[in-house]
């Protein structure tokens, strides 16, 4: 009887891991993560300048705006990061 318990108890712990742990791991990785945020932001939307302006496709506003934008975003990121590690 205490053999099937032990067994039936390793079986539910082998299963999925909780939510809560993965959550917590997640939550790591986005506070390693987040003060490098800006700086990514600002990479994509440069590349996606770049590639608009290699692939002809400059007339379209809609990808030159969202370049834009991620760049800006990318910036005010960064300095919310910058103020977010000062003292001052």
């Amino acid at each position: 009887m205490r053999v099937q318990r032990y067994k039936k108890k390793m079986k539910d712990e082998r299963q999925k891991p909780k939510i809560s742990y993965i959550c917590s791991k997640i939550n790591v990785f986005m506070k390693k993560l987040t003060p490098y945020l800006g700086l990514f932001l600002i990479i994509i939307g440069t590349i996606l300048l770049v590639a608009t302006r290699f692939s002809m496709l400059s007339t379209h506003n809609g990808l030159l705006i969202s370049g834009l934008l991620l760049i800006m975003a990318g910036i005010w990121f960064h300095i919310r990061s910058i103020k977010h590690e000062s003292n001052y």
